[in-house]
């Protein structure tokens, strides 16, 4: 192989390499951004349940001691 074919591969080479890398660089920072935007919505849905959750003890224990007094 010549050194100029070589030098020409070598720097389709490089250039590929570095496709290759900008492309995994901007994947990477996809993910990031769809974890971080799944971690939001999941903490958002997690403090929504806990409150009906609460609530729905607090109805419950209100009908509770509703039926008790009616029954004393």
């Amino acid at each position: 192989m010549s050194g100029t074919t070589f030098r020409t591969v070598a720097n389709e080479t490089d250039r590929v390499g570095q496709s290759v890398s900008q492309a995994a660089s901007a994947a990477g920072a996809a993910l990031r951004e769809a974890a971080d935007s799944f971690r939001e919505t999941a903490y958002d849905l997690n403090k929504r349940v806990s409150k009906q959750a609460g609530q729905a003890v607090d109805d419950l224990s209100d009908r509770v001691e509703a039926a008790r007094l009616r029954r004393s």
